[in-house]
């Protein structure tokens, strides 16, 4: 199997990094006619080495020059090692620093140390180098790495320098290639004959040739043309290889460094990140609640304000949790380093890693807000995703939504569902697509349905229950319908609620007329039963009885709910009893006859048309008889006509 590596120089100006590779592998990395003229790095360079045993190295060349630390920045993210170089005739220079620090806040954890230019300096002057690097990387990630003294003019120490990148490539795990496709574009040009191409590091997943990708942020929809990989055509790309996607009708013009690669549909964008933040020791000042700062993530550079979530100040040497607002959008995931620069002086100040890319805005200095972000900051998956499903809400996540939130590939999302769920800390909605949420948001909802039940059993005493879309309008926020009948089905089942023709209340809940009330049924039931066949309207039993309104629509709806009245086509209602006896007498008459006409059943039932066509098609409504034409049949009856 082949394994790619990326390797990223560090350094200060002038230190020899572009000369470095072009000895270690024959290519000159600066290719600007500016870079050529003024013999410094400005631009993002590439090249790279193959080494025994199928390791191929991407070799990525950062400019040193103050000006252009950002374009250093962009270079790290994707970095498996850390090649930090010192000139050996100036040592250790403010760069040096900067960039090492870049490289710690970034999440490198491998690397080596390269002294140049040692064909310039004495012997002891070489040692009082290496001595004053090994004092100076003590408590970084690079205080036990080797150090090779090498001159890219003469070679000596390039043989010693591959065999020790040979040495640290061969130890260090593949990328696994799970998670959705991200490529941070960190260069893009044309090709005559070819049109488009990106170039980036492959940060997470796979993609293959051919296959539609989108561009964001814009969501420009594209489809992938060609890939190369160290200058070879491949049908297939993977996280931890540089790589060169040639991408089809996209003007370059539209694409610029910061952007990314992905599959369309697979990640959300956001103007804001929730984060945990760390501010560097050297920083000059604290960093208040506001502060503008330059963000930068995989190979994009954003302006934005950091608010502090759990202080007033975050001072030099100190960690606290962060939300970024940011003035543009950015595709996040959880785990995904980052740095801060401050606006004005720019310097790099501090940096840290992403809890949330699709967070809500908190309010600050609530001990509720604190404990959310400690929870998404816990090394349990379990403890993140109840964090990620309380913030949800009632809305919950889709199991979409959750692999998304868990990028890491050896976290298996349909596994930890089940343990969340084996825990008792997730509750699972049915449906399609299939929700969750946190059981003590589920438990709240709970005991919300009950406050409305009971608030509407006070309100109409005489109702024998209400309707399930009637209960949920009634609630905010208003829960979708899969999550209020999934819960409602659990109640029922459990017996803390009852569901009578089709009306929810709760078990102890008998209907209750005061006298008024009572006083009003008993005319109505009269005006019912003198109207017949003829049915009835509101505006009859309103214009005949003059009532109080809110008596009357809460008498008038205790006999819809009990059913006492049907509500036939047009607004005609009428007593159920007659429209029972009404139904008998129609089957016996399609039983006897197999059809029957508008007229016909007029004739037989000795009514007019006008009561008639209703009551045909309320009885077709409720599945007693079906129309064929101009005739009606028992809907249960097999008939040819």
């Amino acid at each position: 199997m082949k394994k790619y590596i990326i390797l990223g120089t560090a350094g200060h100006i002038d230190h020899g990094k572009t000369s470095l590779i072009r000895a270690l592998t024959g290519i000159d990395t600066d290719r600007l006619p500016e870079e050529k003229e003024r013999g410094i790095t400005i631009e993002l360079g590439f090249a790279h080495l193959d080494l025994s045993g199928d390791i191929h190295v991407g070799i990525v060349d950062v400019p040193g020059h103050e000006k252009f630390v950002h374009h250093m920045v962009a270079g790290v993210g994707g970095m498996d090692i850390v090649m930090l170089v010192v000139a050996a005739d100036e040592g250790i220079m403010p760069q040096t620093r900067e960039h090492l620090a870049i490289c710690q806040l970034l999440g490198v954890r491998m690397g080596l140390v390269v002294i140049t230019k040692t064909d310039m300096v004495e012997d002891d002057w070489l040692e009082l180098v290496q001595e004053d690097i090994r004092e100076y990387l003590t408590g970084s990630f690079l205080e036990d790495a080797p150090i090779i003294p090498v001159s890219s003019t003469t070679g000596k120490g390039i043989d010693r320098l591959t065999a020790i990148l040979q040495d640290t490539a061969g130890r260090i795990e593949p990328r696994q290639a799970g998670g959705p496709f991200r490529l941070p574009v960190d260069r893009v040009f044309t090709i005559r004959g070819f049109g488009t191409v990106v170039t980036g590091t492959v940060s997470s997943g796979s993609i293959g040739d051919g296959e539609s990708i989108s561009i964001i942020p814009s969501g420009i929809p594209c489809k992938i043309r060609g890939l190369q990989v160290h200058g070879a055509r491949v049908d297939q790309i993977v996280a931890g290889q540089r790589a060169a996607v040639n991408i089809q009708n996209v003007d370059k013009d539209i694409i610029r460094r910061g952007m990314m690669l992905i599959r369309p549909g697979t990640l959300s964008e956001t103007h804001m990140i929730d984060a945990r933040c760390h501010l560097i020791k050297t920083a000059e000042k604290p960093l208040k609640n506001r502060a503008p700062v330059r963000f930068h993530s995989g190979t994009a550079e954003i302006i934005g304000r950091i608010i502090l979530i759990d202080r007033d100040v975050l001072t030099p040497g100190d960690e606290a949790f962060v939300q970024f607002r940011l003035v543009e959008p950015i595709a996040g995931l959880p785990g995904d380093r980052f740095v801060i620069r401050s606006y004005s002086p720019v310097e790099t100040i501090g940096g840290g890693w992403i809890l949330d890319a699709e967070p809500v805005k908190h309010k600050r200095l609530k001990a509720e807000t604190i404990d959310h972000f400690r929870r998404l900051a816990s090394s349990d998956p379990i403890d993140r995703l109840v964090a990620m499903l309380d913030k949800a809400g009632i809305e919950g996540l889709k199991t979409d939504d959750i692999a998304r939130r868990f990028p890491d590939p050896s976290i298996d999302t349909n596994r930890l569902l089940e343990e969340a769920q084996i825990a008792g800390k997730m509750h699972r909605i049915p449906g399609s697509p299939v929700r969750f949420l946190s059981e003590d948001i589920h438990l709240k909802f709970v005991e919300r349905l009950l406050a409305a039940l009971r608030a509407f059993h006070l309100r109409q005493p005489l109702r024998a229950g209400i309707s399930r879309e009637e209960l949920r309008t009634t609630m905010k926020p208003q829960p979708t319908p899969d999550v209020l009948d999934s819960t409602l089905d659990g109640m029922i089942a459990s017996g803390r609620l009852l569901e009578t023709s089709s009306l929810i209340h709760q078990p102890d809940h008998e209907p209750t007329m005061s006298s008024d009330q009572k006083l009003l049924l008993a005319s109505i039931t009269q005006l019912i039963e003198k109207a017949g066949l003829d049915g009835f309207t509101h505006k009859d039993l309103t214009e005949s009885l003059a009532p109080d309104p809110k008596v009357f629509k809460s008498v008038f709806q205790h006999l819809v709910d009990s059913r006492a009245i049907r509500r036939l086509p047009g607004g005609l209602f009428m007593d159920a009893g007659i429209l029972d006896v009404t139904a008998q007498r129609l089957r016996e008459i399609l039983i006897e006859q197999g059809t029957l006409t508008v007229g016909a059943f007029r004739d037989q039932m000795n009514i007019s048309r006008k009561q008639a066509v209703p009551l045909l098609e309320y009885f077709d409504s409720i599945g007693l008889t079906r129309r064929k034409g101009d005739l009606r049949v028992l809907k249960d009856q097999v008939s040819g006509v």
